[in-house]
């Protein structure tokens, strides 16, 4: 039988939350006071005041340094040498002081990157900040960091990216090549992710004051450039001022242009019910899509095509009829852009 854990003396509980609040801003480089309160207290539905609290007591310990943030959005606490040390003396050797600190030109964007991260927090998921990931990598600015790193409660860690601006046309098709480049593919701090959790203001408008659809332009890019299905979770978050208020996730896989043209086609010729009424059938010709639900395997929809260059894939699963329709598109532009290369390389050999 387990020994129970002692109850902390307030004084102990004080200490630990000093330490834990300096090793929040270490881990992130900077925190306002209400984004420190969120991760202290994650179960908390109002952090603002605690996190204030807790503010003061550092500032008063002389253990950090507060400097006044532009468009009086708050102040931004940064470790002095005093917390920097006290860290290193519980075990956070890394632990350097910002005596120097000045605000970045991206304060705006990494504020907002600390909003996400501690909203996902405060649901249950595991979070890695960018400048923490710089540190265990040792990457420099040329290498492309994500904006941070989470864990769903599922287990799949997920690439980071912040936007909170409109992008140009070759600042779009970078984030949408380097989409497709994240999924599943990459692993950096020893975790391979899954896809890309997209953040961005639910409610943001350009200079002419016309809403911008991250959304829309980003899938659009996407589904131009990226060469097979990508997942992707969109995080519209609610703002208040220049901070996070709230973040709402929504899984979907990206597919390319090609595949949405070629289910356009299925579409189009009408897909035929199957005799079990769980079943149905599209065509594309020269080949044949396959699409039904087994009780006997779960609760969603299963794909599979039949015609040439397809190779020997198995069976796609997918949790909805749309997706299974849809996967079954993807594998069908698949073979037929292996059909023409094969074609093109036929017509080579004969000359």
């Amino acid at each position: 039988m387990s020994t129970p854990k002692p109850t902390p003396t307030p004084q102990q509980q004080r200490h630990q939350n000093i330490v834990d609040a300096l090793y929040f801003i270490h881990m992130h480089g900077w925190l306002r006071p209400i984004e420190l309160g969120g991760f202290l207290w994650p179960k908390n539905a109002l952090p603002r005041a605690p996190g204030y609290a807790i503010a003061k007591v550092l500032q008063q310990l002389r253990l950090v340094h507060a400097i006044v943030l532009p468009d009086r959005v708050g102040r931004a606490l940064v470790l002095a040498r005093r917390g920097a040390a006290l860290l290193r003396e519980n075990g956070i050797a890394t632990a350097q002081a910002q005596e120097c600190w000045q605000c970045a030109r991206s304060w705006r964007h990494e504020l907002i990157a600390a909003g996400v991260l501690a909203a996902l927090y405060k649901d249950g998921w595991d979070i890695l900040p960018e400048r923490e990931i710089r540190r265990r990598t040792g990457s420099h600015q040329t290498t492309k960091i994500p904006d941070g790193l989470a864990c769903d409660r599922g287990g799949n860690w997920w690439w980071i990216e912040v936007e909170h601006a409109r992008k140009s046309g070759p600042q779009l098709r970078r984030l949408a090549t380097h989409i497709s480049a994240t999924s599943g593919k990459v692993e950096i701090c020893g975790m391979r992710t899954t896809g890309v959790l997209l953040a961005y203001p639910k409610d943001v408008r350009d200079e002419g004051g016309h809403r911008i659809d991250h959304r829309r332009r980003v899938t659009h890019a996407a589904e131009t450039w990226i060469k097979g299905p990508v997942p992707i979770l969109w995080a519209p978050c609610q703002m208040l001022g220049a901070g996070v208020l709230s973040v709402t996730t929504e899984s979907e896989v990206l597919y390319p242009s090609a595949a949405r043209r070629v289910l356009k086609v299925l579409d189009a010729r009408k897909w035929e019910a199957g005799g079990d009424g769980d079943s149905w059938i599209g065509t594309h010709p020269p080949h044949t899509a396959y699409v039904w639900h087994d009780e006997e395997y779960g609760s969603g929809w299963w794909s599979d095509v039949e015609g040439p260059n397809l190779g020997d894939e198995c069976a796609a699963y997918s949790a909805t009829l749309s997706g299974a329709k849809m996967a079954a598109a993807q594998r069908i532009a698949d073979a037929l852009a292996k059909g023409k290369t094969n074609a093109e390389f036929l017509t080579m050999s004969q000359r």
